[in-house]
């Protein structure tokens, strides 16, 4: 349990950083799961192991969009043609 909070806590800047990019370039509705997948498939062609983690860094990234979305930081756009 130790290790899963240490390891929220070293990549949670970089989940928060990684979330703002991508969604600054496809800002457009309708594409969590794009987005989502270019969140897991980057960390696991840079992190050995971290598959293992993914459950856990999927609610984190879920959270982390959630927050944003409920601030306003995120602003609902037009759904790709």
């Amino acid at each position: 349990m130790i290790e899963n909070i240490r390891l929220m806590l070293m990549i949670l800047p970089a989940i928060i950083r990684a979330v703002k990019e991508i969604e600054d370039v496809l800002p457009e509705t309708g594409l969590g799961a794009v987005k989502l997948r270019l969140v897991r498939e980057s960390l696991e062609a840079t992190v050995d192991g971290i598959s293992d983690f993914w459950p856990m860094i999927q609610k984190v990234v879920a959270l982390v969009v959630s927050v944003f979305n409920e601030s306003g930081l995120f602003r609902k756009s037009v759904a790709p043609k």
